[in-house]
């Protein structure tokens, strides 16, 4: 069974991703839902397949939280997919400083960006991507 880490400050998001990934990925995925960054900061010591983290959290943004498992062992090349609503790609100066940002925070981690709002069907498709990349 693969773990997934989701740090996302919507909590019925975090239940319909839960529920959507129950019915996909029936006894295969557990999800740990936490939802913000200060939360999420001493699951960072356990073991993780995969994370999703949004961008704009409280406490500590996607931005730090990439940072700290950028550094971590335990965090080298693992599937991240960072989701945003800020971003809706690089089309202005605040939005190629952000994503600059984030590309200097996760030069070791396995890094994806999804702009919401997004489809199930990506999130999905990540999750798939995590389960063979962690052998499963």
């Amino acid at each position: 069974m693969v773990r997934i880490l989701v740090v996302e400050d919507n909590a019925p998001e975090n239940d319909l991703l839960k529920d959507d990934v129950q019915d996909s990925f029936p006894g295969r995925v557990e999800l740990v839902a936490v939802t913000d960054g200060e939360q999420a900061s001493p699951l960072f010591k356990e073991h993780w397949d995969g994370v999703i983290v949004d961008l704009a959290l409280p406490g500590k943004s996607g931005v730090m939280l990439l940072r700290e498992m950028n550094v971590l062992p335990n965090f080298k090349n693992i599937p991240v997919r960072l989701v945003t609503a800020y971003l809706s790609g690089p089309t202005d100066d605040y939005a190629r400083k952000i994503l600059k940002n984030v590309e200097e925070a996760s030069t070791n981690l396995d890094l994806r960006i999804t702009y919401k709002p997004y489809e199930l069907e990506e999130v999905r498709g990540f999750i798939g991507y995590v389960i063979q990349k962690a052998g499963g």
